[in-house]
């Protein structure tokens, strides 16, 4: 199993973010993580609400791919900053119940990633 699906898989079990290693979403990748995805939406939208919402993969994925980069841009420090706000734009814009649901899977740990600076000034 490779490292990103592990990452992404502890995430959501545990809610614990542990990287070894930038998270990469290749091709070979992608079946076993949209497994993942699928069956962790299964248990998330059991907490919503009204009729059963579906699982919208491309959704999904752009939210993990989102938190994944974001998690990665904390921790590493070899990234220049620039790179770091390039590679963090959400550029996945949900259009329906099902893609905002399937994003919120993994943008929902976005809270604990995103803290505010201290400010320097004082």
């Amino acid at each position: 199993m490779s490292s990103t699906v592990l990452f992404l898989e502890r995430l959501l079990r545990l809610g614990e973010a542990v990287l070894h290693d930038r998270p990469s979403f290749s091709s070979e990748e992608r079946p076993a993580l949209m497994r993942l995805l699928e069956a962790a939406h299964s248990q998330f939208r059991l907490d919503v609400a009204g009729a059963v919402v579906p699982f919208d993969p491309h959704a999904g994925l752009a939210g993990a791919k989102f938190l994944s980069q974001a998690c990665w841009f904390l921790v590493s420090g070899d990234e220049k900053p620039d790179l770091s706000r390039r590679g963090c734009i959400f550029r996945f814009v949900p259009a329906n119940p099902e893609a905002h649901l399937s994003g919120d899977l993994c943008l929902r740990y976005l809270a604990a990633v995103h803290r505010p600076r201290a400010n320097s000034a004082s």
